[in-house]
């Protein structure tokens, strides 16, 4: 069994949650690299590759926004934690 399918059957919270979160992580890493990789194409003069970046920068503020507030969803309403099997 690899590592995702025993996450996906073993794991401490829903896969639904855990999807959240694992989408939610890239998203924050990408929003935290846009501005460094429109810096290098602001340095080599693509200001196309820059309104890329900065475009790609909104789109993903906005979808974090929206992760972060699924995720709210599933904690009020106790939608997190996965039934534990008996061992």
């Amino acid at each position: 069994m690899d590592i995702d399918e025993q996450l996906r059957t073993e794991g401490p919270v829903t896969n639904t949650v855990a999807d959240l979160i694992g989408i939610l992580s890239e998203k924050i890493d990408g929003v935290a690299r846009y501005g460094i990789y429109a810096d290098d194409a602001r340095q080599e003069g693509c200001q196309g590759c820059v309104d890329l970046f900065q475009r790609l920068d909104q789109q993903d503020r906005q979808l974090v926004g929206e992760l972060i507030g699924h995720l709210q969803q599933h904690l009020q309403q106790g939608n997190v934690l996965r039934e534990r099997r008996a061992a």
